[in-house]
């Protein structure tokens, strides 16, 4: 198996980013009224915290971090755009495991389904699937977490 270097500044760029906005979030003042923004906008604005501010402030330091993740991977695809457009699949089948709110979980989705999208590549027989790999996992996870609403609906 080949790692490329791309592969390893990808992976080190998720895990800083998830601890970095993991701490921010949890230690510092920015983070607490970004919380309670999130939970509770109407609260927190009555309160006195000012979410235009901080708004842009997300925006902006999200769109500095995708940027950066895009040039380093879109080297590494093919230059039409179905193929740049599909980038986004496998990060919404990642971005579900982490319920779209625990970014930790999400890195953990998006290297479970490289590592699982690597070994089934392994597999000649089966290497066509890789492609719908994400699919199937959000397929899964959607199944998976409304179960129990399924359940109670059939009682």
């Amino acid at each position: 198996m080949v790692i490329s270097q791309v592969t390893v500044a990808t992976v080190a760029m998720a895990v800083v980013t998830a601890v970095a906005v993991r701490i921010v979030l949890r230690r510092t003042r920015v983070g607490t009224q970004l919380r309670a923004l999130s939970e509770r906008p109407t609260t927190a604005e009555l309160l006195g915290i000012r979410s235009r501010p901080l708004s842009i402030a997300v925006w902006f330091v999200t769109g500095i971090i995708s940027a950066i993740a895009i040039i380093i991977v879109a080297p590494s695809q093919s230059n039409d755009a179905t193929s740049l457009s599909m980038l986004i699949v496998p990060a919404a089948a990642a971005a579900l495991l982490g319920g779209f709110r625990r970014l930790d979980l999400a890195v953990v989705g998006g290297l479970l389904l490289g590592v699982l999208g690597g070994l089934v590549a392994q597999i000649d027989e089966v290497a066509l699937v890789r492609n719908f790999l994400p699919f199937l996992f959000i397929v899964v996870l959607l199944l998976w977490t409304q179960r129990k609403e399924v359940w109670d609906a059939a009682r």
